[in-house]
């Protein structure tokens, strides 16, 4: 037996392709998904080159909101293209704590490539 709680982290990477001139709304609409579940943004890369953009940002987001988060993820993701890939990674540690229980945040990697719009949505 163990005395203590355990507790759970999630790791996630989100691949997307989206349409031409959708890049900067997917971005901005996952930017306020983040916030409105209780996370951060820590970082937001984006390049343009050869007249697309890409990208990646990590999102922290409490781990309690994980699941609803990555739904509101895919589904902006679709409205405006489609998601290629999503890979979850679950790790339970046993926590021995006398003080106050900390947030615990899990981490979200997306990654998105803009398109010349013509995505097959199936």
């Amino acid at each position: 037996m163990f005395s203590g709680s355990v507790q759970e982290t999630i790791s996630e990477n989100i691949r997307g392709e989206v349409r031409r001139d959708s890049f900067e709304a997917v971005v901005g609409g996952v930017k306020n998904l983040t916030f409105k579940f209780g996370g951060m943004v820590p970082r937001l890369s984006m390049v343009y080159g050869n007249e697309y953009r890409s990208g990646s940002m990590s999102c922290r987001v409490p781990t309690d909101n994980v699941t609803d988060f990555t739904f509101g993820v895919r589904k902006i993701m679709s409205d405006n293209g489609k998601v290629t890939y999503i890979a979850v990674s679950v790790t339970e540690t046993i926590v021995n704590q006398t003080g106050p229980a900390e947030d615990q945040f899990s981490d979200i990697s997306i990654d998105l490539n803009e398109s010349s719009g013509a995505l097959r949505l199936f």
